[in-house]
């Protein structure tokens, strides 16, 4: 069964985050009994007590741990809204930053007469926000010195284009890869009621109540594009990225940051040339502003908060089902009818009950 069990005792001080712990593991020894007898009924609530119990120890804010000690201390009567709050959190919070994303609009890669005088105009205006994705990604490669921010990768149209001829330098293709999706900007007027409390259904609900009530205001509408949201990466790299498969821990210094990459993921590390784990310092050219460290936080609590509780297993399943074409079998009917459920909670203004 994806995930890892909860430790045997937690290192905390706060007696609420305690209590909730052991809450917690009592639910969790009457699932591991059921699972004994039939896993896959209990599967889907398992999961879900493991994403609010990991929640509870690895929210990226003293805040947010508070919340979730809260939630789950308060649904004394219903052992399963322990497991409706761990559902939230994973539909709301997770499922925003690993879902199946769009494709980075096509820049041309061919030099022309043309490309330093863009670089100029770009240059000339790197004051001003970018207003969309294009924008981001020229005013991005110029703070990341035109190159991949992980791999040192050069990118292509910018090598090609300013006529670089750096003996055995990598070059390729690289993206603009956003923290926070551009689709977080599409908001639900739906309702989530976990134990009498009424939540609106959207990542920035969660934001709010995890102690960041002004990332909603930071990112809202062409403000998703801006710098600190976004990230210059190769191709691979990106893909990688948006499946929530690594993800960037501060250690402390300014823009320093250890990447943390799924064992499954080593591979693809290595055809870009970058170890796992490996320590990176991330550039901020021309004093623009360099990625933002709360952001990134919040991505790496996510990751690690997926990955312990098996929802990123779970979300992976249900991408290679729908990538398929959701042709389900007898013996995946089930499976059929979680990548459904899952496409239409993620269509605007839809929300259904679990």
């Amino acid at each position: 069964m994806a995930g890892k069990p909860l430790p045997n005792s937690i290192d905390s001080a706060n007696p609420a985050i305690r209590a909730a712990f052991e809450r917690c593991r009592q639910i969790e020894s009457f699932l591991m009994a059921e699972a004994a007898i039939d896993a896959k009924k209990v599967e889907e609530e398992l999961m879900d007590l493991r994403v609010a119990s990991y929640f509870l120890l690895y929210a990226p804010s003293d805040e947010g741990k508070q919340w979730a000690a809260s939630s789950i201390m308060s649904a004394v009567e219903d052992d399963k809204q322990v497991a409706a709050f761990g559902q939230f959190i994973r539909k709301y919070y997770i499922r925003s930053f690993k879902q199946a994303k769009g494709r980075t609009p096509f820049i041309s890669r061919h030099p022309s007469p043309s490309f330093d005088e863009a670089q100029r105009e770009i240059v000339a205006n790197l004051d001003q926000a970018p207003q969309n994705h294009t924008d981001a990604k020229m005013k991005a490669l110029v703070r990341d010195n035109h190159r991949c921010m992980l791999s040192g990768a050069y990118d292509a149209q910018s090598y090609l284009g300013m006529k670089m001829h750096i003996s055995g330098a990598r070059v390729e293709e690289t993206h603009c890869a956003h923290i926070f999706d551009e689709s977080t900007n599409d908001f639900t007027t739906a309702k989530v009621v976990i134990a009498k409390k009424e939540y609106a259904a959207n990542v920035w609900t969660i934001m709010r109540y995890m102690g960041y009530p002004d990332v909603l205001t930071e990112l809202k509408g062409s403000s998703i594009h801006r710098l600190g949201n976004v990230l210059t990466l190769t191709a691979t790299l990106h893909r990688v990225f948006e499946k929530l498969q690594f993800c960037l821990d501060a250690t402390g210094n300014p823009n320093e940051y250890n990447v943390m990459a799924a064992p499954g993921v080593m591979s693809e590390f290595e055809t870009v040339g970058l170890a796992s784990p490996a320590k990176v310092t991330l550039s901020n050219a021309c004093g623009l502003e360099p990625p933002s460290p709360t952001y990134l936080a919040i991505h790496a609590a996510c990751y690690r908060i997926a990955h312990l509780s098996g929802a990123a297993d779970w979300y992976a399943r249900i991408d290679a089902g729908g990538d398929a074409g959701c042709n389900a079998t007898i013996a995946d009917e089930s499976m059929f009818a979680i990548v459904l459920m899952d496409r239409l909670e993620r269509l605007p203004e839809v929300v259904y009950a679990s």
